[in-house]
């Protein structure tokens, strides 16, 4: 570089051809300098946004091709009780990858139909959580209302029981399980409760011929 070059601060051609890379180099040196500065920090900020995305989206496929193809099923949003109407105030329509699901999974608008037990917000729902029926009863059970016992214990909708009739005479007291049974409703006029149908008859002989009360047991039938 002569003497006059560095006073004037200009660049000279080099002596001697010029490779292709070089040129390129220039070039592309020349244009990044008559970007104005700001211009060149959303240009940095564009690209480090643009390889964030870009590393998300591709994550997200590869978590996807992980886990394989999704369906779209209904989850619950909220805690449902035996007897609850699951409808779009209480359910949900979700992606969920098919290798989660369990067997039989909702995959259509169960509007109109009810919980057939206990259910939490968040939980998919299958086939063998919604019944038709308000009291979850299907062609094995029977619905029966009977009167509030002598010595009730506390209860509440969807507790299980055992159904003991209760029998006393002058000189005798018999007590015996006739039935087991879910709680469905419990009102002033007495108390609801889904019970097998082979078990009705027995269920009202021993309410005649003396009281029936309640023992709750466990959920496990």
């Amino acid at each position: 570089m002569t003497t006059e070059s560095r006073s004037t601060g200009r660049l000279t051609r080099p002596a001697g051809p010029m490779s292709t890379t070089t040129a390129l180099a220039l070039r592309a040196h020349h244009r990044l300098r008559t970007i104005p500065r700001r211009n060149m920090v959303a240009l940095v900020v564009a690209s480090v946004v643009g390889f964030a995305t870009f590393s998300i989206v591709s994550a997200a496929q590869d978590e996807r091709s992980r886990w394989g193809d999704s369906l779209l099923v209904t989850v619950a949003t909220d805690n449902l009780s035996p007897g609850t109407v699951v409808d779009a105030t209480n359910t949900e329509i979700r992606s969920i990858p098919i290798a989660l699901l369990p067997a039989a999974p909702v995959v259509a608008s169960p509007s109109g139909r009810v919980a057939s037990g206990f259910v939490v917000a968040g939980q998919i729902l299958s086939e063998s959580h919604l019944v038709e029926d308000r009291h979850g009863v299907d062609p094995e059970t029977r619905v029966v209302t009977l009167p509030h016992p002598i010595a009730p214990p506390q209860l509440v909708a969807g507790d299980y029981v055992d159904l003991i009739g209760v029998q006393a005479g002058d000189s005798f007291v018999s007590a015996r399980v006739i039935a087991q049974a879910s709680i469905v409703e419990i009102g002033e006029a007495g108390i609801t409760a889904v019970v097998d149908r082979r078990s009705v008859g027995s269920v009202f002989e021993a309410l005649a011929s003396g009281s029936i009360e309640y023992a709750r047991r466990p959920a496990e039938r």
